[in-house]
C-alpha cells in the first residue's frame, strides 16, 4: 500500500513540474486522501492551489456511532518565498474482529513546489560547483497494535538546479512490533531535523539559473477487515523545508556571492520574509498568536513539548521568551507579510 501511494503523489509532483512553464517565482501546492477498499475508492477528496501563497487542508472523520469503526485522515500543505510545507495523518480503530472480507486501506497525502528563476551566483567567469543547503525540520511517526495491521509514513525531498535533480526519501513502516526504515539520498539517516547539503551542482556565474524545490509525504494506514486492530500514520513537516538559515544557502568557495530576490536571498543569505508566519497563510494574525502562546509557554526548544522545529524561537537562541515576543508583536501589527 505504501508505494501504491508514494507513486500517486509523485504524479501530482510529475504535474506541477510540467505546469511550471511561466517566468517568475512558481508555488503550487495540493494535498488529497483516499478511503478504499480492495482498491476502489470509497471517499475521497482533495484540493490543488498554483501560484498562490498559503496553505490548503483537507480532512476526513467518523467517528462510531454514525460508523462501526473510526476513521480519520488529512492532509496539509503550504508553500511561499523561500518554503515548502507538507502534513498527512491516517487513523483508525477497529474494536471488534469479522464484519466483512475485505483489503481496507486509508491514505492521506501532501505535496508542495516552489520554483525561482533570478539565481545568479557571481565570481569569476566559467561556473562554478557548489553543494546546496536546505534546513528540514519534523517528525515522522505511527503504530499498528498487531500483525494484522500496517501503517506506513513517507518523506521525499526533491529538487532540480539548472537541469541538475538531487534529493532523497525516507520511508517507515510498522506491523505490531516490528519497523522497517528504508531511506536514501539526501534522507539517509535523516532523524527530524537538521541541514541537508546536496552534491556539488554546477551553476553558471554572472547569468540567472533556475532552483525548483520539492517536497512529499504520506500516511497510510491499511488492514484486511476481518480482524480486529488500529494503526496510525502521521507526517508532520508543516513549516519546515526552506533555503539553509544558519550558513550560506550555497557552500561557495572565495570569490563567489548568490542573490534571488524571489527567494529572499542577499549574499548568500536566506532570510525568511515573514517568520512570524507560523500558520503559512501570508499573515501574522491571532491563529499565529495561537501558536506562539502554545511555545511561549514551553520555554525551551529542546523541550521534548515544544512544537517541532520551535519555529517561534525568532531570535534563534534556542528559546522561546521575550526577545522573541517583541519580534512577533512588530509583525503582529503589521498583519501582512511584506
Amino acid at each position: 500500500m505504501g508505494n501504491q501511494f508514494i507513486d500517486r503523489v509523485a504524479v501530482l509532483g510529475i504535474m506541477a513540474i510540467a505546469s511550471a512553464a511561466a517566468a517568475g517565482p512558481q508555488f503550487r501546492f495540493n494535498g488529497a486522501y483516499f478511503n478504499r477498499v480492495n482498491g476502489s475508492a470509497v471517499a475521497t477528496e482533495s484540493y490543488d492551489r498554483i501560484n498562490v501563497i498559503g496553505q490548503g487542508d483537507v480532512r476526513y472523520d467518523i467517528f462510531p456511532p454514525d460508523y462501526e469503526v473510526s476513521v480519520h485522515m488529512r492532509a496539509t500543505s503550504g508553500a511561499g518565498p523561500g518554503y515548502v510545507g507538507t502534513s498527512t495523518f491516517t487513523q483508525f480503530i477497529k474494536t471488534f474482529p469479522n464484519g466483512g472480507s475485505f483489503n481496507w486501506s486509508i491514505n492521506a497525502g501532501a505535496f508542495a513546489t516552489m520554483i525561482f528563476d533570478d539565481f545568479v551566483v557571481t565570481g569569476p567567469a566559467g561556473g562554478v560547483s557548489a553543494p546546496i543547503r536546505f534546513q528540514l525540520t519534523g517528525a515522522m511517526s505511527g503504530g499498528a497494535s498487531s500483525a494484522n495491521v500496517t501503517a506506513t509514513v513517507s518523506l521525499q525531498v526533491f529538487f532540480r538546479i539548472n537541469g541538475t535533480t538531487g534529493g532523497g526519501w525516507q520511508s517507515i513502516q510498522y506491523q505490531g512490533l516490528d519497523k522497517f526504515v528504508s531511506a536514501s539520498g539526501l534522507l539517509t539517516g535523516f532523524a527530524g531535523a537538521g541541514v541537508l547539503q546536496s552534491d556539488p551542482i554546477f551553476v553558471p556565474t554572472n547569468t540567472p539559473f533556475t532552483v525548483e524545490v520539492q517536497l512529499q509525504s504520506g500516511s497510510v494506514a491499511s488492514m484486511h477487515y476481518s480482524f480486529s486492530g488500529n494503526a496510525s500514520a502521521n507526517t508532520d513537516f508543516a513549516h519546515t523545508l526552506k533555503f539553509a538559515t544558519d550558513r550560506p544557502v550555497f557552500n561557495l568557495p572565495p570569490g563567489y556571492s548568490l542573490n534571488s530576490a524571489q527567494a529572499h536571498i542577499t549574499n548568500n543569505i536566506f532570510t525568511p520574509p515573514c517568520p512570524a508566519d507560523m500558520t503559512l497563510d501570508y499573515q501574522v494574525d491571532d491563529a499565529d498568536f495561537v501558536v506562539f502562546v502554545s511555545q511561549y509557554d514551553t520555554l525551551d526548544c529542546a523541550d521534548p513539548a515544544m512544537i517541532v522545529g520551535c519555529p517561534a524561537d525568532l531570535s534563534n537562541d534556542g528559546y522561546v521568551d521575550d526577545a522573541d515576543f517583541v519580534i512577533f508583536l512588530a509583525a503582529y501589527n503589521q498583519l501582512l507579510c511584506e
